[in-house]
């Protein structure tokens, strides 16, 4: 099964904060991919080793602060983080379909912001000044 909180947030981020950091492609799609894969991948840990009470929270505090200290901040990632983390067993289909329904979404968002003349989205698609890191100071 895949939960639909994730992608309402994304939603949400994308039509009332289209200017923010946080609802833009890049930080959207890499912020889940990096949290769904530390998640999911800690389910393979055994129960008994890291109960779930336990790897909820440690696994989505390591993924959000992860994902700040790489630049990639994106508040629904701390939900997909929870609902991957609370799993008994891994699922990697789940993980690949929001990752499909994310980049659904950011292609719709792009397409339906943009066809209104006082909105632009998204204000960047990889990194923002890329231009500034090359020039000369």
């Amino acid at each position: 099964t895949i939960s639909l909180a994730p992608l309402g947030a994304l939603v949400t981020c994308h039509y009332g904060l289209t200017s923010s950091p946080a609802s833009q492609p890049r930080n959207s799609f890499v912020g889940i991919l990096i949290t769904s894969i530390m998640s999911t991948s800690s389910t393979y840990i055994p129960v008994w080793i890291l109960p779930v009470w336990v790897r909820i929270p440690l696994v989505t505090s390591l993924g959000i602060g992860t994902t700040l200290a790489l630049g990639f901040a994106h508040p629904p990632a701390g939900a997909v983080a929870i609902f991957f983390a609370q799993k008994n067993e891994a699922s990697w289909k789940a993980m690949v379909m929001l990752l499909i329904g994310y980049i659904e979404a950011i292609f719709f968002a792009t397409v339906f912001i943009n066809l209104h003349d006082s909105t632009t989205f998204p204000m960047y698609w990889g990194f923002p000044n890329f231009k500034k890191w090359f020039s000369r100071k």
